[in-house]
């Protein structure tokens, strides 16, 4: 019952959207090359970072595939970090293809508006509609959004904090002939949870289970007080536990495969767990801590 009472009051301070980006942030596209390899590409929040004098957020991304003509059952290659920030609604992005910080979402945006895509500066996005969804409790502003001249994609939605349906965090990569990138699969934080109907596997391929959904490192006891204990596989860990408003309180590496986090000093509260391995693989769980 403590428990309980708990998350509801926590709950205001978990309902408050953040547009872009929050802590856990975490994003599952497809992968489809001309090989016919198919799997996921993992797009993950790796930190905070200042760039061209903005305060932004780094993304790192991983591909995770195999199976096609003359390629492995199964292989992960890193990709070039991606770098963002949002201002009032409006997402910037700075990659391969964006050498400068470049618009590629606007969430504040209404019926009529509409941006360049980067890269194809002859093409654009408008938005059609705005409406709103609630997700886990969460209100989230949405756009229909279609990409000008009109006929060579299909209408898209695109939503705060999850980002677009069928197009890349950066479009222009979704529109290559050649490319690898197909629609969202997944999208979760440390407050929500998304997949894309239809879909219930947001593993890396389909052999790979998704970290944080099953295998995961779970904390014990939960809820607990003084500290809990984790069960992980041999290697080095980092382990990392952050509060309801995000703020990351406590952040340990550890080679053991029982080590014990001590969380004497920590206020009683509702917490995310996220446990990542040497290759940078995240699992994600949540933990209670009792007065």
């Amino acid at each position: 019952m403590r428990a309980l009472a708990f998350l509801l009051a926590l709950l205001p301070t978990i309902a408050h959207a953040q547009s872009w980006c929050p802590p856990g942030a975490m994003w599952t596209f497809d992968y489809l090359d001309q090989m016919f390899g198919t799997g996921v590409h993992r797009i993950e929040l790796a930190g905070d970072t200042t760039i061209d004098g903005h305060p932004a957020q780094r993304l790192e991304h991983w591909a995770i595939y195999g199976g096609g003509w003359g390629q492995p059952d199964l292989q992960t290659v890193q990709m070039a970090d991606l770098h963002t920030y949002e201002d009032s609604g409006v997402v910037y992005l700075k990659s391969d293809w964006a050498v400068d910080f470049d618009t590629v979402m606007w969430f504040s945006a209404a019926p009529g508006d509409r941006w360049n895509i980067p890269g194809i500066d002859e093409w654009s996005i408008a938005v059609l509609d705005t409406s709103s969804i609630l997700l886990d409790g969460m209100a989230l502003k949405q756009l229909i959004v279609q990409v000008e001249p009109e006929g060579w994609f299909m209408v898209d939605t695109l939503r705060e904090r999850i980002g677009y349906r069928w197009l890349f965090i950066n479009p222009v990569e979704s529109m290559l002939i050649d490319g690898i990138f197909g629609g969202l699969r997944c999208y979760e934080d440390l407050s929500i949870s998304y997949s894309a109907p239809g879909i219930s596997d947001c593993g890396f391929t389909m052999s790979v289970e998704q970290p944080g959904r099953k295998n995961a490192a779970l904390p014990f006891p939960n809820p607990g007080t003084t500290h809990f204990t984790l069960d992980l596989t041999p290697g080095p860990h980092t382990v990392s536990l952050y509060d309801a408003t995000g703020r990351m309180v406590l952040q340990q590496r550890t080679s053991e495969v029982r080590p014990v986090v001590h969380t004497d000093e920590m206020q009683a509260g509702l917490y995310h767990l996220i446990v990542r391995d040497a290759r940078g693989r995240a699992t994600h769980a949540r933990w209670v801590k009792e007065q």
